[in-house]
């Protein structure tokens, strides 16, 4: 019986070993990519691509070798299914074109999903989420301390919009990672999140709108903060009792058709009264994304587009040098860009992905996330990152999809090396 437990007890103790160096391996990969990431969204690209020579090549394939590394690990554990390979093969359908095109952020972001299915998606989220929360800090606080600049963007002949880049090559950028940061802060404390939380995030999105003077991102932001305040006062009973979460759990497939329509009908009517009100306050959105489609049209699996916007290059100096307000092409419309850029087939996944994700936090009762996914959605709209895992890291919970829930035995691998002496029911994270 000593013999057993001996044994029993070196088993776990190997068991939990290994589950430490997969987090390890999962960590690193994430890490080095999303910083890679926003440090090239950043005026560090000049200093990394000219001033250190390193391409991405590097951290790219340094991503790949970690992720690989925690998938040989699991194969040697036999935790590799039939249903580990069928989704690998979905993934390897919807990111070909990433892999023909070189599309790092593409290609990288879809494994790094694949390989975050075995943890736990809150840790993975939450995680991932401080990754971004250093970065952004250590760009703003770079930028405010003269290391790197502050480039001052002014929109308007008289200069009526300034906004402040804080260091990043677009004023959008800063805004989108504390839009996220917002997001994933509400979603994981729910109800237990306390008043003097929501007031700090408030605050922190007051002050980057006054200096991004990023609109969508602010609302958005103020809305899901707002949100979570009803919810920390238990108002969605009442949502869930009348059906709205259930309603809500569909807002990327309505999302994208009101985006259809809208092109649809500036196609057909191009003076229609709605529409013409409706296209300047969206600041030419939906004619940019008719524009997209009619020039480049919705190849299955995407296409080079060599796309004008009001950015910065690794100089700090605009893209835009003729000053023409028709220079650029560049589509906001999350559902319209990936579907020109990426393909139609990388589209319908990923709004099916956002979809299967929303209803099963419904059946979980995991309803803030269903309403941070509806806030989501209404984003994409106006603005295409919030489809960028680099930008939003709540697409990690795309691989809770990715392993079977409700199934007897079935766990993560946060929980196997607890007991594998009796059977466990799974009921999600």
């Amino acid at each position: 019986m000593n013999i057993l437990r001996m044994l029993a007890s070196e088993r776990y103790g190997a068991d939990r070993t290994l589950v430490a160096v997969q987090k390890v391996l999962f960590l690193s990969a994430c890490a080095i990519w999303m910083l890679y990431n926003m440090l090239t969204a950043s005026l560090f690209a000049k200093w990394i691509w000219e001033g250190l020579s390193l391409t991405k090549v590097y951290f790219v394939h340094t991503t790949y070798l970690l992720i690989a590394l925690v998938e040989l690990i699991r194969i040697w554990k036999g935790e590799y299914g039939k249903s580990d390979a069928v989704c690998l093969a979905i993934l390897i359908i919807m990111i070909c074109g990433g892999v023909f095109r070189d599309d790092s952020g593409l290609v990288c972001g879809g494994l790094l999903i694949y390989c975050a299915r075995k943890f736990d998606m809150r840790w993975v989220c939450f995680t991932s989420t401080c990754i971004m929360t250093f970065g952004l800090l250590f760009v703003i606080a770079c930028s405010a301390s003269g290391v790197i600049q502050d480039i001052v963007l002014g929109a308007g002949k008289d200069a009526s919009r300034i906004r402040h880049c804080l260091g990043f090559r677009y004023p959008l950028y800063p805004a989108q990672y504390l839009f996220t940061i917002t997001l994933v802060v509400c979603w994981i404390r729910a109800e237990q999140i306390h008043l003097w939380e929501l007031a700090l995030l408030a605050a922190m999105n007051i002050l980057m709108y006054h200096y991004t003077d990023s609109r969508i991102s602010f609302f958005c932001g103020i809305l899901a903060i707002i949100v979570s305040l009803l919810y920390r006062f238990s108002m969605y009973r009442r949502w869930r009792s009348c059906g709205l979460l259930a309603v809500l759990s569909l807002s990327f497939v309505f999302a994208c058709l009101f985006t259809l329509f809208m092109e649809l009908l500036y196609g057909i009517d191009p003076g229609n009264t709605f529409i013409n009100k409706l296209n300047p306050a969206l600041i030419a959105r939906i004619r940019l994304g008719l524009n997209g489609l009619i020039e480049f049209g919705v190849p299955p699996f995407g296409q080079e587009i060599p796309w004008r916007g009001a950015g910065l290059d690794i100089n700090g100096v605009s893209y835009n040098t003729t000053g023409s307000p028709d220079y650029a092409n560049y589509i906001d419309n999350a559902f319209i860009h990936i579907a020109v850029e990426y393909g139609w087939i990388y589209a319908i996944g990923i709004i099916a992905l956002f979809t299967v994700a929303s209803f099963k936090a419904l059946k979980e009762n995991d309803d803030m996330l269903v309403l941070t996914m509806a806030i989501i959605a209404a984003h994409c709209i106006i603005d295409d990152l919030a489809v960028r895992l680099a930008f939003n890291t709540l697409m990690f919970t795309f691989a809770g999809i990715l392993r079977p829930l409700n199934r007897v035995g079935e766990r993560t691998t946060d929980e196997k090396h607890i007991d594998d002496s009796r059977p466990v029911t799974y009921i999600g994270p």
